[in-house]
């Protein structure tokens, strides 16, 4: 006998397994090996990733990469960037998400 089993709503209605947001917590934290909350921090609104020196003008100066905010981010906007397959962007990486984890992890982070 075989049982076919809607993991979208297990792990994603507010009733039953984990809610949506927990559900979301969960990826933000580990999507797929790498966390978001290492670079857009826990709360989704950006930090310093690194600071560096560079000469500039015969002189050292600081230069920081911050990584944006996304806790008010557009949903399309979003969905862009995690599924961008282009080498526009060195830093984010792309992840291999299907788009109902896309749409619980912008839940999440929209709701925090």
């Amino acid at each position: 006998m075989f049982f076919i089993f809607n993991l979208n709503y297990l792990f994603c209605s507010d009733d039953y397994f984990m809610s949506r947001f927990e559900y979301g917590s969960m990826l933000y934290k580990d999507p797929r090996g790498i966390g978001c909350h290492h670079c857009h921090g826990l709360d989704a609104r950006g930090s310093l990733l690194v600071t560096y020196k560079k000469k500039l003008n015969n002189r050292l100066v600081d230069i920081n990469i911050t990584v944006p905010s996304i806790d008010s981010i557009d949903f399309n906007r979003f969905k862009a960037k995690l599924t961008n397959k282009s080498k526009k962007s060195l830093i984010m990486p792309t992840y291999s998400l299907t788009i109902e984890e896309i749409i619980t992890i912008h839940y999440y982070i929209t709701n925090l």
